[in-house]
């Protein structure tokens, strides 16, 4: 008898990200900081100049596609 592999599936929650548009431009820093409807994330995002927390927004999986996640603030800054 064949058995699956066991997976672990990463959540997004508690990572930070750099997100980028269609044209791979970046555009936002922040941190995802919870999912209120499946598939649907709230992000805070962080001022570019300062890094301090501005507005939060709610972001369509769809959307998160082309981001690049980190597993920490010092991860996602060292880029």
């Amino acid at each position: 008898m064949e058995t699956e592999p066991i997976t672990k599936t990463e959540k997004l929650v508690g990572k930070y990200f750099h997100s980028a548009n269609e044209t791979n431009k970046v555009e936002w820093q922040g941190v995802v900081i919870g999912e209120p409807h499946p598939g649907w994330y709230l992000v805070q995002l962080f001022e570019w100049a300062s890094g301090e927390p501005s507005v939060q927004r709610l972001v369509p999986i769809e959307k998160m596609i082309g981001w690049l996640f980190y597993s920490s603030r010092d991860a996602m800054t060292s880029r």
